[in-house]
């Protein structure tokens, strides 16, 4: 849950930044749309690391004393043997699709 909601930060951060523009032109504020794509440009770029290192999370995995796997950010899940890694493992290849690879492709 924590992992699935650090994944949609990004999307409702923009959603907000559209509504707010939605919301400005309803009230007949002039509002050009090239202005929220670079503000929307902006947040994505300031937030790029971030993404990124959040999104690759489920990989970072580190020893235990009895010689398993457990992710570092949260040693509760057992790397590549329990199913919510699996499933944090698809959400993490989803994610590096969405955010760092979309992110980079758009900026070149």
């Amino acid at each position: 849950v924590k992992f699935v909601r650090r994944l949609m930060l990004c999307p409702i951060g923009i959603g907000c930044i559209l509504i707010t523009w939605a919301v400005k032109k309803c009230l007949g504020q002039k509002m050009h749309f090239d202005t929220i794509f670079n503000i929307c440009g902006v947040f994505i770029f300031a937030l790029f690391i971030s993404i990124t290192l959040f999104v690759v999370d489920p990989l970072r995995c580190g020893r235990n004393p009895d010689g398993s796997l457990s992710m570092l950010s949260n040693p509760g899940v057992i790397c590549f043997d329990s199913g919510e890694h699996f499933v944090m493992l698809f959400l993490c290849i989803a994610g590096i699709l969405c955010y760092p690879m979309t992110i980079i492709s758009w900026a070149t």
